[in-house]
């Protein structure tokens, strides 16, 4: 379900700018929705598909899953068939510091899901190795578990409070 995202990160720059952080790393938008807020949920993982899909498998009330794979864009954290779990459990969107594949099947899909490139390399890896609900840090920004994220096109910005009158929103392009 899509509602109404009345913000733009370039405006809650301007006004929350002492206090919100912005990620200066260029993210791009593959998603059906590219304008969205939430709580953030975190996961820092190399290679774990399972954890992503575990996460993604609970109800997602708004929020946002963020994952951390260090900049990695070998492998793909998410693609359309995780995008349509995480839309159908209500996340309002993905966050990869990695890479995405079938990124046209995720253009077609309800969500918002960002990330640095694709590939076609999918994780066959279930290495175990992950952190769920630790603050990780991305472009020296740090994402905290429970915090606020909002992105569009311009930014991501990161909030410990919210900064909107709605607790999430997501909006279609």
């Amino acid at each position: 379900m899509t509602t109404s995202c009345e913000f733009t990160t370039a405006d809650l720059w301007d006004i929350h700018h002492e206090t919100v952080k912005m990620i200066p790393v260029e993210f791009r938008s593959y998603g059906g929705i590219s304008r969205f807020s939430g709580q953030t949920v975190t996961l820092a993982t190399a290679d774990d598909h399972d954890a992503v899909r575990g996460i993604l498998e609970k109800q997602g009330h708004g929020r946002i899953l963020f994952i951390d794979c260090e900049g990695e864009v070998a492998i793909a954290m998410i693609g359309d068939r995780l995008a349509s779990l995480a839309c159908a459990n209500d996340w309002a969107g993905v966050i990869v510091h990695g890479a995405v594949r079938d990124c046209e099947a995720l253009a077609r899909i309800d969500i918002a899901v960002l990330a640095l490139r694709t590939t076609a390399m999918r994780s066959f890896a279930r290495t175990a190795v992950h952190r769920c609900g630790e603050t990780i840090t991305v472009g020296g920004v740090a994402v905290a578990e429970g915090g606020w994220i909002y992105a569009d096109q311009d930014a991501i910005l990161v909030s410990a409070l919210p900064l909107l009158a709605s607790s999430a929103c997501r909006d279609a392009r």
